[in-house]
């Protein structure tokens, strides 16, 4: 939480943070530690023990003051655009930063962080380390402050969900009232393709004020075979073949995201697809089960594999054991990951790495099996860990046969 940001500088023995950009779209950290939208951007300085100071340009002013820094300056206050013509943009941001930082009584050590390209952090990490300062590199210390939500975050996360089921459950609606030629799947006489069906769900989230940030995955039969396929545009809807629908939109107006994967029939699965079907969700159960405070995702994630394993699916562990061999089928990918502002954060339920869960995460839980050139079965939800247990946002059905 953003009350952790003191005891993370403290960790690192820093004076303090700059935390920059030219938006907050697409930069979490400093609309993390601003708290609101800012769309031109600014410059977000904290020293250790001190409440923070934001400056941004005249146009956000009303925009900044909206947020969670009570001290809220205009550039003009420092004469920017006077060092700029005096120096050049890239001189008179230092000078700014400087006076800034000496203002402030920061003598030596700093972070930089925020969503900047990389040669102008280069460039301003080597202009301050002129002024004398130390630059130090710590690009997770954001995201491990993020980590954990408040109470105010999760109500901004739950609501974000209740509007991306809205849109899954509108999109399914669209399905059910389908029409079949043979083994095709038509809507208004017309045969349905991926592209159809994601410019309904396109339309359904711009009217529930959700953006995908990525293109939301539509995977049909050995699309679905690709964790990552988003869906082939020109790919029919057939009856009796499994559907990947992974949906994790943003929120417009809190920048919050959400998470959810329903794979589905249309009509009837076979019993090799229901059978696959369980055994994912026999798996995403037994981790669901562990999800709470104090549990490591680790072992989690391994609990996961040993069942897959005992159902005869190809996992880490089995890969592991055979060093060289591709991973291209079975369970191939991690057990889940943070969400909050972004998708995919701190903390990961992985087999590779260590990851005690607190109080306050907010975690995917997504196992899949995967057989190329056939199909792929993920069951994905959201979940928050609590102190004894979880609360999963994910309320959506989980049945494979859509009729």
């Amino acid at each position: 939480m953003i009350e952790d940001l003191d005891t993370e500088l403290d960790k690192v023995n820093v004076e303090a943070i700059i935390i920059t950009g030219q938006s907050t779209s697409g930069n979490p950290s400093l609309t993390y530690v601003c708290g609101c939208n800012i769309p031109r951007g600014g410059l977000y300085i904290k020293k250790a023990g001190e409440d923070p100071l934001l400056i941004v340009g005249d146009l956000d002013i009303g925009s900044a003051k909206k947020g969670l820094v009570k001290n809220v300056l205009s550039s003009s206050h420092y004469n920017y655009l006077q060092l700029i013509q005096d120096h050049g943009i890239d001189e008179a941001r230092i000078r700014m930063y400087d006076k800034v930082l000496k203002e402030l009584g920061v003598e030596k050590k700093i972070i930089l962080s925020g969503m900047i390209e990389a040669g102008q952090a280069i460039d301003i990490t080597r202009r301050l380390e002129q002024q004398g300062y130390e630059v130090l590199a710590e690009p997770d210390l954001i995201e491990r402050v993020r980590r954990t939500k408040s109470s105010h975050e999760l109500d901004l996360i739950a609501d974000v969900a209740n509007k991306t089921e809205v849109v899954v459950r509108k999109t399914l609606e669209m399905l059910r009232n389908s029409s079949v030629s043979g083994d095709t799947v038509q809507y208004k006489q017309t045969s349905l393709t991926v592209s159809d069906v994601k410019a309904f769900i396109n339309r359904k989230l711009v009217e529930t004020n959700l953006l995908a940030v990525h293109d939301t995955i539509f995977a049909p039969g050995p699309d679905g075979a690709d964790p990552h396929n988003h869906g082939t545009p020109e790919r029919k809807i057939k009856t009796g073949i499994p559907i990947v629908f992974d949906i994790f939109p943003q929120d417009i107006s809190s920048g919050y995201c959400f998470d959810t994967t329903r794979t589905f029939v249309i009509g009837n699965a076979s019993k090799e697809i229901k059978t696959m079907y369980e055994d994912v969700a026999v798996a995403q159960q037994t981790a669901l089960d562990q999800i709470t405070a104090g549990t490591d995702g680790q072992v989690i994630s391994k609990s996961v594999c040993e069942i897959l394993e005992k159902r005869n699916h190809k996992t880490p562990l089995y890969y592991m054991k055979h060093p060289g061999m591709a991973m291209e089928e079975g369970f191939i990918h991690g057990l889940g990951h943070g969400v909050g502002l972004t998708i995919g954060e701190m903390p990961y339920l992985s087999f590779t790495r260590k990851s005690i869960l607190a109080e306050g995460d907010v975690v995917t839980v997504e196992p899949g099996v995967y057989y190329p050139g056939k199909w792929g079965i993920r069951i994905e939800d959201t979940v928050a860990v609590e102190k004894t247990g979880h609360r999963n946002f994910s309320t959506l059905e989980k049945s494979l046969e859509l009729k």
